[in-house]
């Protein structure tokens, strides 16, 4: 009965441009996204020149960029 009324879609296959098609400086606030393949991690302002567009991909930021970076164990000796 569910999958009658409800589709599965998945976040990886939605694209989407952002493009600064003003003559002025705009700021983007983006959050928990990847922007032209970079984690942003919590909310951040970025620039966006005039002309100039950006590319978000829609994913689980955090847990990919930290599972990107190894974390080793350290001792603190007092």
């Amino acid at each position: 009965m569910e999958s009658k009324y409800f589709q599965n879609f998945e976040l990886s296959r939605i694209g989407i441009e952002l493009k600064n098609d003003q003559v002025t400086y705009q700021n983007v606030l983006a959050s928990d996204v990847f922007l032209d393949s970079l984690p942003v991690i919590g909310v951040k302002a970025l620039g966006l020149s005039p002309k100039k567009s950006l590319t978000p991909e829609l994913s689980d930021v955090k847990e990919d960029f930290f599972h990107s970076i190894t974390v080793f164990p350290c001792s603190v000796w007092f």
